[in-house]
């Protein structure tokens, strides 16, 4: 048997001798091995793998950038002046995200679609499986409107049929026709189930911005990608671009002055802010993996000390002292890889959690997966391991000559000088622990923080629903209104229903509320300094379905219709900051001017109590309420208050929708609970995962504690016994270890 092959053998038969210690090293090494290898896989698979396109490195975002260090999309004609006067794209292209009704199932659906240039199957660099990509030559402005579908859409609402290419799909009652089908796997951006062509030379817009978008140069209402020429770096592109941006503002001084312009990769913008929050969890991992690093260390030592009579007498039977250190690094790489199998095991079924946990606002979870750079990672992570836990017992024991190792017997100096280091293993990972615990404090209380915020309004029995109307069937703001009439009718007269309303955007939930500036009468204009606050439209009933009180003035009535004065609320914080020394009812405000240039005023009712829209880590900002029958709009949320549980009333309000529209779905429909929950999600992601780290290396260091009291004890007992003799009481004993 060759040397190394006997030294595998003695390493087996060492871990069978010590049943016991082996298998506390194991599970330490399998616990340290498996977090850091699970969290790194979802580390390694969000934000340091390449997006799945091809030469994806070359992928960027291009969006406006402002003086107030605001990223915003872009607007049509500054996107067509871009793509005219810049070098350093082989493509740009334009997208703006649109749901679309769908009547393919028992109920209508709303699925998620993208409208977008020709160009953008060209930048993404991605060719449809059957059928064409979309073309500049034969999909431009005013041509036939067609679709490419994604692989799930295809498969889950079109039948998987192999012959989708030709056929017309109607999407908000209009026909498209289908001219692709995109590859399994390929959904940018998010969930897209398809992308339909522009009937502009640009992304369709959400809403009216003029009658041609590609004119408009204040609505930053769509995404630009582009892919960059061959050998074209991320800063030269930035700096052409900056140039082009500053030529624009002298060219149009109204609209761009300020504005810059932003490019970053693609894979930055895709990952956005769940890169700083990974990487901390990545951290909190690697600092279980130190602990747990460190404890078998520490144990190793232990065991080497105890070990010195074998090594000396090795040593003094001719064994050279190279030998005893490969002895040593093999039981170590024995040990360690028995712990990283284990480990593997516990990383699969840890990763699976992970994933199970993670919220849905971390990107790319659907493309997390062990891959080979992953047990590349983890094989190193275990040579490196087994190295420290030989080379370290190997160097104590080899420190000291191979006479006093075998006069001293237990090796007294040499206990000594390992204690030393034991202990000083021992402060590391007791301080790598208090780090970890104290962050975790950090974190679980500002998620109880959050959690005991007031939102403003009552959270209890809410049920909400998305509705979009689309402009093929509601052309004029009666149409609107009669379908919002009609179903806030039938909603309240369900049985349990307490109040039934509609808002532009609920608090937390589909987000989209305008932000905009407007003028007061009787102030003089400072173009500089207009104020601004959230534009909300609400229905009847709105601020009594949420319980948001009234603070002065008055509601909204019935007799706030469209032939009526205008009319608006305001909340709290929108009135202590534009009329702090004044009361604010009775005051005009205007958002824009009419036909002939002339301001539209809009009194002010009343005034009420602020709520946390944007997230409850977000101050309530100013906020305006304007009435949805003076100012209807395509896109609301139904709100239900019910008197038991809100879920139970999905079908009901599906159904209500339905029968007053067959074609018209509902989405995003959710609980209050579920929103606030979804709000939650991240911070309790990091709790619970810096809790269960937090928790596994106090577990850790108190072992590790425990064995080195233990081992310190065994060595004293000659010591304890001559202290017993001499009558010291068992106390004294006790208090001397402690």
């Amino acid at each position: 048997m060759t040397g190394l092959g006997l030294d595998i053998r003695t390493a087996f038969r060492a871990m069978a001798r010590w049943p016991l210690f082996t298998l506390a090293c194991v599970i330490t090494l399998a616990v340290g091995f498996s977090s850091i290898t699970a969290v790194f896989t979802v580390v390694d698979s969000v934000v340091l793998r390449s997006l799945p396109y091809p030469e994806s490195d070359r992928l960027v975002r291009v969006d406006s950038g402002h003086e107030n260090d605001a990223i915003r999309n872009a607007s049509g004609a500054n996107y067509l002046d871009w793509k005219a006067q810049s070098s350093s794209f082989e493509a740009l292209a334009g997208l703006c995200s649109r749901d679309f009704n769908f009547a393919g199932t028992e109920f209508p659906i709303r699925i998620e679609g993208t409208s977008v240039t020709p160009e953008f199957f060209a930048v993404m660099g991605v060719e449809p499986i059957l059928g064409r990509a979309l073309s500049p030559e034969i999909d431009g402005p005013g041509a036939e409107q067609v679709v490419v579908v994604s692989d799930g859409f295809w498969r889950t609402h079109l039948g998987a049929d192999a012959g989708v290419v030709g056929s017309v799909v109607r999407l908000n009652n209009l026909p498209y026709t289908v001219v692709g089908l995109m590859p399994s796997g390929f959904s940018y951006p998010g969930d897209t189930a398809l992308w339909k062509s522009s009937a502009f030379r640009v992304p369709d817009p959400p809403v009216s911005v003029g009658d041609d978008p590609a004119e408009n140069r204040g609505a930053d209402y769509f995404q630009v990608v582009g892919r960059l020429r061959e050998g074209v770096s991320l800063a030269d592109s930035q700096a052409e671009m900056t140039a082009i941006a500053d030529r624009l503002a002298e060219e149009h001084p109204d609209t761009n002055e300020g504005v810059g312009v932003v490019v970053q990769s693609l894979r930055d913008s895709v990952i956005g802010n769940a890169r700083p929050r990974l990487l901390l969890l990545l951290a909190a991992a690697g600092l279980v993996r130190v602990i747990s690093c460190v404890n078998v260390a520490g144990m190793l030592l232990a065991r080497a000390t105890d070990r010195l009579g074998e090594v000396g007498l090795r040593l003094a039977i001719g064994a050279e002292r190279r030998r005893i250190v490969r002895l040593f690094l093999t039981e170590s790489l024995v040990l360690a890889l028995t712990g990283g199998v284990v480990g593997v095991a516990l990383a699969a079924w840890g990763t699976r959690a992970l994933l199970a946990l993670a919220p849905g606002s971390v990107p790319r979870t659907g493309e997390v997966a062990v891959d080979l750079g992953v047990l590349l990672f983890a094989i190193l992570i275990m040579v490196a391991a087994s190295l420290i836990f030989g080379l370290v017992p190997a160097a104590q024991a080899l420190r000291h000559n191979r006479r006093p190792i075998i006069s001293e017997g237990r090796g007294g100096r040499a206990i000594t000088r390992s204690g030393r280091l034991r202990n000083g293993l021992v402060v590391a990972e007791v301080a790598a622990s208090l780090l970890l615990v104290i962050g975790t404090g950090l974190v679980i209380r500002t998620f109880l923080n959050l959690n005991a915020v007031d939102p403003g309004f009552d959270p209890n029995g809410l049920l909400v629903a998305h509705v979009r109307l689309p402009n093929s069937a509601y052309q004029d703001n009666d149409a609107i209104r009669s379908f919002h009439d009609q179903v806030l009718e039938k909603l309240r007269s369900l049985p349990g229903v307490e109040s039934a309303t509609t808002v532009l955007t609920f608090p937390m939930h589909w987000n989209i509320r305008g932000f905009l500036s407007f003028t007061i009468e009787g102030r003089p204009e400072d173009e500089e300094d207009f104020p601004a606050a959230g534009y909300q439209v609400v229905g009847p009933d709105y601020f009594r379905t949420m319980g948001i009180p009234l603070l002065r003035g008055r509601l909204f009535d019935s007799g706030d219709t469209s032939g009526a004065v205008p009319v608006a609320l305001v909340n709290r914080t929108a009135a202590e900051i534009n009329w702090p020394d004044e009361d604010p009812i009775g005051k005009r405000v205007s958002w824009g001017t009419d036909d002939e240039d002339n301001p539209i005023w809009i009194t002010i009712v009343g005034v009420v109590e602020d709520a946390y829209v944007e997230g409850l880590d977000l101050p309530p900002r100013p906020e305006t309420y304007r009435p949805f029958a003076q100012d209807p709009l395509p896109f609301m949320t139904l709100v239900l208050r019910t008197g038991d549980d809100p879920a139970s009333y999905a079908t009901a309000l599906r159904q209500t929708v339905v029968d007053v529209d067959p074609t018209q779905p509902v989405s995003d429909l959710k609980t209050m609970d579920e929103i606030l929950s979804a709000e939650l999600a991240q911070r309790r992601f990091n709790m619970l995962l810096m809790g269960l780290f937090a928790g596994v290396a106090v577990l850790l260091v108190a072992v590790g504690l425990y064995g080195m009291l233990s081992f310190s004890v065994s060595r004293r007992r000659h010591e304890i016994g001559i202290r017993r003799a001499l009558g010291a009481l068992p106390r004294d004993i006790v208090v001397q270890f402690t």
